[in-house]
């Protein structure tokens, strides 16, 4: 009789054991890395010289400062882009 007890209170923490393991097993966490073509860089419209005389010399600093800006970081993309492909 104790026999069966013990053998039953065994059972069931093995069976516990076993879930847990199961559980919390030999898991891994995998990583794919995918590549995506670069895009196109998009063909920017030109401002004539008679446009831009409107604007105050701050506005047209501003320009020049955001063009500036936006082209520094499509070439960026552009490296990174190139350093993926290869």
């Amino acid at each position: 009789m104790v026999r069966e007890i013990v053998l039953k209170a065994v059972g069931r923490w093995l069976v516990v054991l076993f879930a847990l393991a199961l559980l919390t097993g030999c898991t891994t966490t995998r990583y794919e890395h995918v590549q995506y073509p670069c895009p196109p860089r998009p063909v920017l419209p030109t401002i004539s010289a008679s446009e831009l005389e409107t604007l105050s010399d701050e506005a047209y600093a501003s320009l020049v400062r955001r063009d500036a800006a936006l082209i520094s970081y499509a070439r960026l993309l552009e490296v990174n882009c190139e350093h993926a492909e290869n």
